[in-house]
């Protein structure tokens, strides 16, 4: 049962369970019941000069008055409620309680804190929790033992630049906050009387939002859908709320109540709950590779402890992530009869059945560089190695471009296509030897020289760790879509897809630090990668950051296997999937590779001396799903690319039984392209989506608001002084194509059409 509460009538009902946890360094008592938190906050747009706020007008912003005035006004925004849910432990009750105003919210986060320093110290409170006198309670819980309580928020940047209203001087305490990225705290705690409240981010934990993680984890309480103008009006504090916006509010802490749960019933206790879904991971392969396989444990020891500070600065350097290109020859053309291949599990099927640098990297020469590209079966080498090498004169042989500019330590007089590297006088990049040797494949060079070059023992990864994939692989194949399942289907997706993820944490990165004047950054140097490797070896180690690097490599280097075979057909690719005008001919490719795959899998197996099927297991209608086949996917009818994740298809959708058209738009939500763009033939350079038709929303800080003045919905005023703010705006937006990527599609066009005999000294160097 859910009891909404606007006061602290309800206190005194809830049922509290505490308990004592023990640390390394401490002990503490430890509330165990789950609260969440949640505010809405009105948008506002003030006029600098009258200090006037209103709401956003779709129907004024159409107007040039009207955009003018939006562009300049001071963004600001107002809590108008706030709401936090307490669960009474041990009953099926949710307490809501609500407030309007940072003072209410001070006044009940105060008694709350005192109700559990009373009850953890075996203290009765005697009358009703609303009448104690406040000051006699705090001289009684000074003498008393203080007590740690967790309090959960979805998407937590959003309500901590509005808790610094009150809280401002508690967060700039020491290692209050913790954030690895500006303005996006983790985790934070702050004194509520003597007792510690730590605030965490739910989000970080399960990487959904809140109405996708009620749908996936089936959670009986669901968050309701704000409507389509739900930000635009103005509420203040003592503007009247409608049952509906109540009920809004209140569902949005209920059900991260419920999704809480899960997580305490799985760890036990809620300070052992990680704190973000890959230090879930990260626990699971500790316990089950780590603390499981002692020997390769010491292995990944020895590894992580070798690295020096310029080294690990080179595995970043060489680090890339998914391989997404557009074929420039086909941009901007309305292509019919596209068939798509998607990988199965691509990164968990390549750490499943290719071989990783494991051992130490150690310096070495050209000379040893070649004698080991002498084989040409990277699965026969006994190393991988990596080095930074110097290319001139660098011309592509393929229509997909392969090396990223973005992945250079030198570039001179480059031409570049949509971000990847056509031509150029001269490149210098550190390349993991699979990205060294297809560059040379598909790339003409002058010549080369390497400048620096490093080699590792390469082997297969331990039969522990590819055991514990499999095994997830297992169940997210075969349990999807089964009722009863749903929480470990869940939690084996959620494995599959982030395990990669553990595997390339940084290891050199930047100290994000929230002090007296607000947030600051301390640039990664030596001093801070040495604390950092230092506390990285006081746990079981599971992998390195050197195999993360070559997980990506090498499903790169799948993906170019199909490119590289069909080049001029291939159209667009996505980290783990291709898309072409294949023919039933190129099909038979796909199949050999498949079957190249599976003997890849046969030897990892009688390798590492696992069962052969677990590479191979079965859905819930006993179809096999093969790890790291390519798998066809839904043909597009129609296809249209203008670069990087810009793209719009037809696609036949069964469950509607008729055709639909779908879109990929990098910046712009999922919902709005279909909304816009009817016709595949529509999707064109320079279409605009208005701040209303976009359900785009900026955000704008404001970190000094001051005095404002608010006219809300009703048309009633009210003054501000809050300081800090976050204003959500609607955006407009316009599907735009590079100036140089327009310039090469046009290029291209006209050679494809013949109208140019030679289009460009690009393609006189090219051809």
């Amino acid at each position: 049962m859910v009891y909404r509460s606007f006061g602290l009538d309800n206190l005194d009902k809830i049922c509290f369970q505490f308990r004592t946890v023990v640390k390394e360094k401490w002990v503490r008592t430890e509330c165990e019941n789950i609260i969440t938190f949640d505010i809405e906050t009105s948008n506002g747009y003030m006029d600098p000069n009258t200090r006037v706020a209103i709401g956003y007008d779709h129907e004024k912003y159409k107007t040039e008055e009207g955009k003018k005035f939006y562009k300049n006004s001071i963004k600001c925004s107002l809590m108008y409620i706030w709401q936090a849910a307490v669960e009474s432990y041990g009953t099926d009750d949710i307490y809501v309680f609500m407030g309007r105003t940072w003072e209410s919210y001070i006044k009940f986060m105060e008694r709350l804190s005192l109700m559990m320093t009373l009850i953890s110290n075996r203290i009765a409170p005697g009358v009703p929790l609303d009448q104690l006198d406040l000051k006699k309670l705090k001289k009684v819980a000074s003498n008393c033992n203080s007590v740690d309580f967790h309090v959960y928020i979805h998407n937590m940047q959003f309500e901590f630049q509005h808790l610094r209203n009150i809280w401002d001087k508690e967060f700039a305490k020491r290692k209050a906050v913790f954030a690895r990225t500006m303005r996006r705290p983790m985790k934070a705690s702050v004194k509520i009387l003597k007792n510690k409240c730590i605030l965490h981010d739910s989000y970080v934990l399960v990487q959904k939002s809140l109405n996708k993680w009620c749908k996936d984890s089936h959670l009986p309480v669901a968050k309701l859908e704000e409507g389509e103008d739900y930000y635009l009006p103005v509420r203040t504090p003592e503007t009247p709320l409608k049952e509906d916006e109540l009920k809004y509010s209140e569902n949005d802490v209920v059900s991260m109540v419920y999704g809480i749960r899960e997580y305490r019933e799985k760890y036990k206790i809620l300070s052992d709950v990680p704190m973000t879904q890959t230090g879930e991971i990260r626990r699971t392969c500790i316990s089950k590779i780590g603390v499981a396989d002692p020997a390769w444990s010491a292995m990944c020891y020895d590894v992580t402890s070798d690295y020096t500070f310029e080294k690990l600065q080179d595995l970043t350097e060489l680090f890339a992530g998914g391989w997404t290109h557009a074929n420039s020859w086909h941009s901007g053309k309305l292509l019919k009869d596209i068939r798509c291949f998607d990988f199965t599990s691509s990164y968990p099927a390549v750490m499943c059945t290719r071989k990783f640098p494991v051992g130490k990297f150690i310096e070495t020469t050209a000379q040893d560089i070649d004698n080991i590209r002498k084989i040409k079966d990277f699965m026969k080498r006994d190393y991988a190695y990596y080095v930074e090498v110097e290319f001139n004169k660098v011309f592509t042989k393929t229509r997909n471009t392969f090396w990223s500019r973005s992945k250079t330590k030198e570039i001179v007089n480059e031409v570049c296509d949509n971000g990847k590297i056509l031509s150029a006088e001269k490149v210098v990049s550190v390349m993991t030897d699979l990205d060294f040797e297809r560059f040379l494949e598909v790339y003409r060079v002058e010549s080369f020289v390497i400048k620096r070059a490093y080699k590792s023992r390469s082997e297969y990864l331990p039969a522990s760790m590819i055991k514990v994939i499999l095994d997830y692989y297992k169940y997210k194949t075969s349990l999807k879509n089964v009722a009863g399942m749903e929480s470990l289907y869940n939690e084996s997706k959620q494995f599959i897809n982030s395990i990669y993820g553990c595997a390339v944490t940084k290891l050199i990165v930047d100290e994000i630090i929230y002090n007296k004047t607000g947030w600051d950054k301390d640039s990664a140097n030596e001093y801070t990668f040495n604390k950092a490797i230092e506390q990285i070896l006081k746990k079981a180690q599971w992998t390195t950051y050197q195999i993360g690097c070559w997980i990506t490599a090498w499903a790169r280097h799948n993906l170019w296997d199909a490119i590289y075979a069909m080049d001029k057909k291939v159209v667009y690719c996505d980290t783990d999937s291709v898309k072409g005008m294949f023919t039933d001919d190129d099909m038979k490719w796909f199949d050999e590779y498949n079957e190249k795959i599976w003997k890849l899998c046969e030897e990892v197996a009688k390798e590492r001396h696992l069962d052969i099927e677990l590479f191979r297991p079965k859905t819930k209608d006993g179809a096999t799903k093969e790890i790291g086949f390519f798998d066809r996917e839904d043909d597009c009818v129609e296809f249209k690319t203008l670069g990087a994740k810009r793209y719009c298809y037809k696609v036949w959708d069964a469950d509607k039984n008729k055709y639909v058209v779908k879109t990929t738009i990098a910046g712009l939500p999922k919902k709005a392209g279909p909304e816009k763009v009817k016709s595949v033939r529509d999707f064109v350079d320079g279409l605009k989506w208005d701040p209303q038709s976009s359900h785009k929303l900026s955000s704008t800080y404001n970190d000094n608001q001051g005095t404002v003045e608010w006219i809300d919905r009703d048309g009633n005023h009210y003054i501000s002084k809050d300081k800090y703010g976050l204003c959500l705006t609607p955006e407009e937006f316009r599907l735009e194509v590079d100036s140089d990527y327009k310039t090469l599609i046009g290029v291209l066009t006209a050679a494809t059409n013949q109208t140019l005999e030679c289009p460009s000294k690009i393609l006189k160097k090219w051809y």
